[in-house]
């Protein structure tokens, strides 16, 4: 399943992922609660959409100087949607959503307690600033629902690509976080110095 904001992202993964039988595209945004905002995408001097710098308003940073083009945008809780759609597991979620990471993981938390899904998310300061927390609030949050954290270290080679086991946000990037096993099982490998074989 993979949930794309607005109108020009979704045509763009529909034309190249609409035939794929084992991915289902969702035209809709992920937040806390169920809602329709405004999207804002700056222009270049193009005119062509800079579209990873998209925000929902009011913010006015738009980080360029030639205006910037405006859509109503749908949001939906991950939770409402599982629940509604009755999936019966969820196994991984990726968040690449330049702030909002905290807001889409509130409206998951019955999902993340509930099916303990291996979560990666790029976590940046000056994204989570513009919504009001810090990076910290998002990794104390899935602390609180029993998950260790681990920076991801990319690595050219992706045999060398590691984990950086760690309590607190250690720099903009990906972040792995993977639920704490059973108190009987084992604890995770030494993952500050185990070269892992992750997704590009």
């Amino acid at each position: 399943m993979h949930l794309s904001h607005w109108g020009y992202n979704f045509e763009i993964l529909n034309l190249h992922l609409g035939r794929k039988k084992n991915i289902h595209l969702i035209n809709a945004a992920l937040g806390s609660t169920e809602s329709d905002v405004m999207m804002r995408i700056p222009l270049k001097k193009t005119g062509a959409m800079r579209t990873w710098r998209g925000h929902i308003e009011p913010m006015s940073d738009t980080g360029c100087g030639y205006g910037f083009k405006e859509q109503d945008v749908r949001v939906i809780a991950l939770d409402d949607y599982v629940r509604e759609n009755s999936i019966p597991s969820v196994d991984f979620i990726k968040a690449d959503v330049k702030g909002v990471e905290l807001m889409v993981f509130k409206g998951a938390k019955n999902v993340i307690s509930l099916h303990k899904p291996v979560i990666m998310a790029e976590i940046e300061g000056r994204w989570t600033e513009r919504y009001g927390h810090k990076p910290d609030d998002v990794i104390e949050f899935l602390k609180n629902r029993g998950y260790d954290s681990h920076k991801i270290v990319w690595d050219a080679n992706p045999r060398k690509t590691s984990l950086t086991a760690t309590n607190r946000h250690i720099g903009k990037g990906d972040y792995l976080f993977l639920p704490k096993p059973p108190a009987k099982e084992k604890p995770h490998a030494d993952l500050g110095s185990t070269a892992w074989n992750l997704p590009e």
